[in-house]
């Protein structure tokens, strides 16, 4: 409980940090399209903030599957609530690898271009979850 509590004032405090530095409201910072669309703060730096943002909730998410599926009359070998140990090894693994590959790619180019790059993949991912519902 008290690791949670540290991570959340951690976090606070992060947010606070980038509250002064992009000139926002307390109420907006929340909003990623607000930060991506803030002429102050450059896409480069969106997309670092954008991925320290997604650590907190992939820690709630991973709580959460780890709770809801820990009575689970479903067990396999391996298997903690709802997390799969050999999935998540072989996601962080090759995650290791290729983080830094996507951060030099993300520097080298030209924010024009990487917002498209980022449109088209938006674009994808749209496209296949309406699929998924059909």
């Amino acid at each position: 409980m008290i690791v949670i509590i540290e991570v959340c004032g951690a976090y606070k405090r992060f947010l606070n940090k980038m509250q002064r530095r992009t000139a926002c409201n307390p109420q907006t910072l929340s909003n990623s399209d607000t930060i991506l669309s803030n002429k102050t703060f450059p896409l480069k730096k969106a997309i670092g903030t954008s991925a320290a943002m997604g650590f907190p909730i992939a820690v709630a998410g991973t709580l959460g599957y780890l709770i809801n599926g820990w009575n689970s009359a479903y067990q396999q070998d391996y298997l903690f609530g709802f997390i799969y140990l050999p999935a998540v090894l072989l996601i962080s693994l090759v995650s290791y690898f290729t983080a830094p590959l996507g951060a030099r790619l993300a520097h080298k180019l030209p924010v024009p271009v990487l917002k498209k790059v980022f449109a088209v993949f938006l674009l994808l991912l749209g496209i296949k979850m309406l699929l998924s519902i059909i």
